[in-house]
């Protein structure tokens, strides 16, 4: 038996030779879950399984907290219509402030620099080397005076003005900068620190 079955084997493949046609391919076919439940004796549809019943207790539970959440709120309304209205807040009036028109002012120069001032205002001036702490320091160079309505322009300076200081701190020192300077290719570099030096003075009087 075995014989004949190899036989007829050969002679299949030395047709399919002499003819060129090619052997046939047995498509492989997936099972579906339908198939392999019904190969199991299961339907494909998985059934859910039933909610077991609340017992009467648990039910008794549930049903006492709603009426309780249901009493707190009718509490809080019942709380809220009878709370007195909140009073509206009032906006007061912002206190006017006064009229800058008739107040005191002068520009003035200094060694190049000019400053606007008022009476008791405090300023800085380009360091003073010789002043001292309570020096009263005269600044004569008075460009313009604004005295309530009045305006008088220097050309340049005012005649007989004058703004008096007081001098409140000899030294102060601004913040410190840094200057670096380098020429690329030329191994050049110079890091300088620098902090400018003033004279803090307060205005004591604007005279005309």
């Amino acid at each position: 038996m075995a014989d004949e079955k190899e036989k007829k084997a050969s002679d299949k493949e030395k047709g399919r030779k002499e003819t060129g046609a090619k052997k046939p391919v047995k498509k492989r076919v997936k099972p579906t879950a339908a198939g392999k439940g019904a190969k199991a004796g299961k339907t494909g549809k998985s059934e859910k399984p039933e909610k077991p019943e609340k017992p009467e207790k648990a039910k008794k539970a549930d049903e006492a907290a709603k009426a309780k959440k249901a009493a707190g709120v009718e509490k809080k309304a019942a709380a809220k219509a009878a709370a007195p209205p909140k009073p509206k807040k009032t906006v007061e009036p912002k206190p006017s402030a006064p009229d800058k028109k008739d107040e005191r002012y002068a520009v003035v120069r200094d060694r190049g620099r000019e400053h606007k001032v008022r009476k008791g205002e405090t300023i800085y001036l380009d360091l003073v080397e010789a002043a001292e702490a309570g020096q009263t320091i005269e600044l004569s160079e008075v460009l313009m005076v604004r005295d309530g309505g009045k305006l008088r322009l220097g050309r340049p300076l005012v005649e007989g003005a004058a703004v008096v200081t007081r001098v409140r701190r000899p030294v102060v020192k601004d913040k410190k900068i840094t200057v670096f300077r380098y020429i690329p290719k030329k191994r050049r570099r110079r890091k300088v620190g620098h902090r400018q030096r003033y004279t803090e003075v307060v205005v004591e009087e604007i005279r005309l």
